[in-house]
């Protein structure tokens, strides 16, 4: 068990399978999915391994910047098309 009460793993591999469900549903390609689980991932680490549901708005705003400070991940600017 983990501090806040839930066990480890099981719930950990039941969010990334409802990210995966969510993607089918969504019809996403299959190269989405392989640049999404290691984000997904990331963000998950960088969070201490707390539950998505108990992140907020703050909590994003924070990892995005750190993904920018550091200059890892980011293959373009945010708000810019990596396109042509």
């Amino acid at each position: 068990m983990v501090p806040s009460g839930r066990p480890t793993g099981s719930n950990e591999a039941r969010f990334l399978g409802l990210v995966a469900h969510t993607r089918r549903v969504k019809r996403l390609a299959s190269r989405s999915e392989q640049s999404h689980d290691p984000w997904v991932e990331r963000f998950i680490l960088f969070h201490n391994k707390r539950h998505p549901s108990e992140i907020g708005p703050t909590e994003v705003w924070a990892f995005l910047t750190s993904r920018v400070v550091h200059r890892r991940g980011f293959p373009f600017r945010l708000g810019h098309s990596s396109r042509g």
